[in-house]
């Protein structure tokens, strides 16, 4: 267990219980913020991948990828 998990874990042992619940939700709606970003950072993600596959560049006929 890291050191900061621990730290978290006395701190609310030593809440009072009928705090515990208060507690408890705060965790909830955290959990579901960082739930949140992620859904968009990989929506954001995914909008850029399908961006590029349907990206379409003309080049020459004559275009020779190994010359300089």
């Amino acid at each position: 267990m890291s050191a900061l998990r621990a730290e978290a874990i006395q701190m609310i042992k030593q809440f009072p219980e009928e705090q515990i619940p208060m507690v408890i939700n705060y965790m909830k709606s955290i959990r579901m913020e960082i739930r949140s970003e992620c859904a968009q950072d990989s929506s954001e993600r995914m909008e850029a991948f399908y961006y590029l596959k349907n990206l379409k560049i003309d080049v020459p006929d004559d275009f020779d990828e190994k010359k300089n």
